[in-house]
């Protein structure tokens, strides 16, 4: 028999952000004094692209744009194609958390109103008519591919440079400890999930009993794309963020 627990207090939140972009997160949430664990489905590494050091110039000085699909490809692209190079072409990013990056760089960017989707950034007026222009995509292995399609169906030469890739991680031990406190005395929680392949590699990676108390819980999702995903997974309790940025994750919670 599960037993409700009600303390009156903020309801727990597990963050799925990884490394280090979890950070400000974490720090929003200590000031709210609400307790947070951090179980992030994959590690962050850097890798060097299949270009050489003359191809990397040769492909900026003909690219029209760069999109950096993350704040990791934003730092990446920085240290592997440099600030002179960038500055030729426009920068596009999903978020505030990959703008900065450039923006700390004296480069302008083109941020999405709504941030953090494929969706909305395809939405923006300078992607429309891109026939004949060279797009370059930083990435990871992995994610994102309606970018290329979409800009490709355009008329777009896109090349896609990766420049780190994804290592999946096991759960965290705080978070295995926290769904298992929850197996016999229940407390409300959320999760925050900003991508698919995030919630997957976790549901995956949990030990059945455990993901079935994760689901359990609240989630609070950065579209209606990923709502789906995890509403077709087994949870009815889903909330839309306006956005993947940390204010609009954390306006979401409604405890």
């Amino acid at each position: 028999m599960r037993v409700k627990i009600n303390q009156g207090l903020l309801l727990p939140v597990v963050v799925t952000r990884s490394e280090p972009d979890h950070v400000n997160l974490l720090n929003a949430l200590k000031r709210q004094d609400r307790p947070s664990i951090h179980s992030p489905a994959f590690r962050l590494v850097a890798q060097e692209p299949a270009l050489s050091a003359s191809e990397r110039i040769e492909l900026m000085s003909r690219a029209s744009a760069l999109i950096a699909i993350s704040p990791a490809a934003a730092r990446r692209s920085l240290q592997v194609f440099g600030t002179k190079q960038l500055s030729d072409c426009e920068i596009f990013a999903p978020g505030a958390a990959s703008a900065s990056a450039f923006a700390e760089q004296g480069l302008g960017v083109t941020v999405p109103e709504a941030y953090g989707t494929s969706e909305a950034i395809l939405a923006l007026p300078q992607l429309q008519n891109v026939r004949g222009m060279l797009i370059v995509i930083a990435a990871a292995p992995g994610g994102r591919s309606l970018l290329t399609e979409t800009l490709e169906s355009r008329g777009a030469e896109v090349i896609r440079v990766e420049l780190y890739r994804r290592e999946l991680l096991m759960p965290s031990a705080d978070f295995l400890r926290f769904l298992n406190a929850r197996s016999d005395c229940f407390q409300d929680f959320y999760s925050m999930i900003t991508s698919a392949m995030t919630f997957e590699v976790l549901q995956a990676r949990l030990p059945k009993p455990l993901a079935d108390i994760w689901m359990t819980g609240r989630f609070v999702v950065s579209s209606d794309r990923l709502k789906a995903i995890v509403q077709s997974a087994g949870s009815d309790r889903v909330i839309v963020a306006a956005s993947a940025a940390d204010a609009d994750m954390l306006r979401a919670l409604s405890d």
